[in-house]
């Protein structure tokens, strides 16, 4: 072996050793020999150690790829689980909330079923514990105006139809589990950092519109003192419709996305007004709204609210009662014995107040209509379009106050627009465009409305069952107190006796301490006010009054803002009934005056 090493490694170095010594012939070939025998050993330990780490390299990347093909199997291994437990979840989520629709829908043919049979109790002339307000009218309607008979009429259908759709979304509450409603108070709870975001969106909505009503306010102000100089023909200042596009800096949301967060907040906020009288202060935050929301007290009571009477925490409100007269807890058949959220008697809880009744509905308004003013008022219920097309003149005359779509829409006083009325002749074609135009208006916006609307609703249905059901109870709840509110103030109004079936009148607000649209005791302040303008006095007191209470109970943002809209409506009202009367008052006055020509024309005829 050493033979073989000698000869093939040691050999052939001594010979080449040798041989470069020979030809490079240096003073001390020993010295010259050593050190390239040297240089020829560092070389193959620096070929050996280069090779050593190399192998050495290569243990760590197949060790460190060994590592990360582990990792990366983990890693696998862990989104497929999670994605497979996001897909049983999702799975599971899709199968509860087709069940709860199923659920919901069987509960509303229950209702319907229910109703039928009400009616058919009602037709046979069985007396029944409901609250129908049709089944008095014939008492009610009876040696009234005719006028007043089919408002009253019209009244009762009205809440006769809130009360069925209130009754078909409270049914489904009778199979709804409490877990579900600890489900959406810890979603609010999460979701409170969108809320606050969409809050300030609302406050920076609400302010603008505030400015925007001021300006508005004043530009009319100031088009009132000039209206005696535009009379002289003396330059005035441009209409606010020329610089309205300059001044007017909020922008219509486009609706694209609808934050389920604020209408869960809304929702839950709403039936805090409804259940515990809450007051703006105590709800205006998420986290309170969820600290008042138990869900087994509420879940107890969205079985048994009554928007229009009294009703007890433990006895669930169900249409089969009021049917057979089981009122009484010994009558009810075992049929809640097995209900695990009825408990024993509980103290009676009143109906709503008004002012939270009056509160939940502008607060709906702005949910409905995602934060758009959307107009109320419809130009066709004052005064017919037909006619303006029916009279190439006289009949025309009337309405030429409308002078066009843009004064309709922006002339406030009660003056100008008879000014007006008297003064624009000349314009008839333009009159019936003109309030086409605002009818036109009215029914387009009518029309974005109910799209806003039912967008809203798809986006809670798309959410949860749950927060559909919860929102369209509401919704029922509030037309039906609403309806049934109207019907009894034209009952009263009309002089007739409330019936019992009408449900129960609802507390004076004048009595009520938290109403902030009621007067304010002027009690409290000192005598020698009174040596002030009374009016002057009475301004001041309201205003002190209403700043300290709202100091209290705090203001509910979107409640503010459905009040500059109802306040935009209520202008837009008063100004088309003015337009009415006044078209009113000249077509009489032209049929007097043609009737008065006819009798002259006949007077001549016989002379």
């Amino acid at each position: 072996m050493e033979s073989a090493y000698l000869k093939n490694s040691v050999g052939p170095v001594l010979a080449k050793a040798v041989a470069e010594t020979v030809l490079a012939q240096p003073s001390n070939p020993q010295e010259y020999l050593a050190l390239y025998l040297l240089h020829v050993l560092q070389e193959e330990e620096r070929t050996t150690a280069a090779a050593t780490l190399k192998q050495k390299v290569e243990q760590q990347r197949q060790l460190w790829a060994k590592e990360r093909a582990l990792r990366e199997k983990r890693a696998v291994d862990t989104i497929q689980r999670f994605f497979s437990k996001c897909k049983d979840a999702l799975r599971a989520r899709h199968a509860q909330e087709t069940a709860l629709w199923t659920k919901y829908e069987t509960a509303v043919a229950e209702a319907e079923e229910l109703l039928e049979e009400e009616d058919t109790h009602a037709d046979k002339g069985y007396t029944t514990a409901g609250d129908q307000p049709h089944k008095v009218q014939g008492n009610t309607a009876g040696g009234e105006e005719e006028d007043d008979g089919a408002a009253l009429e019209e009244a009762a259908v009205a809440a006769e139809e809130a009360r069925a759709e209130f009754y078909k979304a409270q049914r489904f509450m009778l199979h709804l589990r409490k877990a579900f409603i600890g489900t959406l108070k810890t979603e609010l709870v999460d979701r409170r950092e969108q809320v606050r975001v969409e809050q300030d969106r609302i406050h920076d909505i609400l302010d603008l519109t505030t400015a925007e009503a001021r300006e508005k306010e004043d530009a009319e102000f100031t088009k009132t003192t000039l209206t005696h100089t535009t009379a002289m023909g003396v330059n005035t200042l441009p209409s606010s419709a020329v610089t309205a596009a300059l001044v007017k800096q909020i922008t219509v949301p486009r609706h694209e996305r609808i934050a389920v967060s604020m209408i869960l907040y809304r929702v839950l906020r709403c039936w805090c007004y409804f259940f515990f009288d809450s007051t703006p202060k105590e709800t205006d935050t998420p986290a309170k709204v969820a600290a008042l929301v138990k869900p087994f007290t509420f879940m107890q009571l969205l079985r048994s609210f009554n928007p229009v009477a009294t009703y007890r925490r433990g006895r669930p409100l169900r249409l089969e009662h009021i049917i057979h007269h089981r009122d009484d807890e010994d009558d009810q058949g075992g049929v809640d014995d097995e209900d695990p959220m009825r408990e024993g008697d509980s103290d009676p809880l009143p109906q709503p107040k008004p002012r939270q009744a009056r509160r939940v509905n502008r607060v709906l308004r702005v949910l409905m209509h995602d934060a758009e003013y959307i107009t109320a008022v419809n130009p066709a219920d004052f005064m017919d379009v037909d006619e303006f097309d029916d009279d190439d003149g006289g009949v025309a005359d009337r309405g030429s106050a409308t002078n066009s779509s843009n004064q309709v829409h922006e002339s406030d006083n009660h003056s100008a627009d008879h000014a007006n009325l008297n003064n624009n002749n000349n314009n008839n074609n333009n009159t019936a465009g003109g309030l086409r135009a605002a009818v036109a208006e009215a029914v387009d916006a009518a029309a974005r409305g109910a799209a806003i609307a039912e967008r809203v609703e798809s986006t809670a249905r798309k959410h949860s069952v749950v927060l559909y059901a919860l929102l369209r109870m509401l919704r029922t709840a509030s037309a039906y107190r609403d309806a049934r509110d109207r019907w009894l103030t034209l009952l009263q109004r009309g002089g007739h006796d409330v019936p019992a079936i009408a449900g129960e009148v609802p507390e004076d607000d004048d009595m009520d301490p938290h109403n902030d649209e009621a007067p304010r005791d002027e009690d409290e302040y000192d005598e020698n006010d009174h040596n002030r303008n009374n009016m002057d006095f009475n301004n001041v007191v309201e205003d002190e009054a209403l700043r300290r209470l709202l100091l209290v109970i705090g203001v509910d943002e979107d409640e503010a803002l459905a009040k500059l809209w109802g306040a935009t409506d209520a202008a837009r009202r008063v100004r088309w009934e003015a337009f009415a009367a006044a078209a009113a008052r000249r077509a009489a006055e032209e049929e007097e005056s043609g009737g008065r020509e006819d009798e002259d024309g006949d007077d001549e005829d016989d002379a």
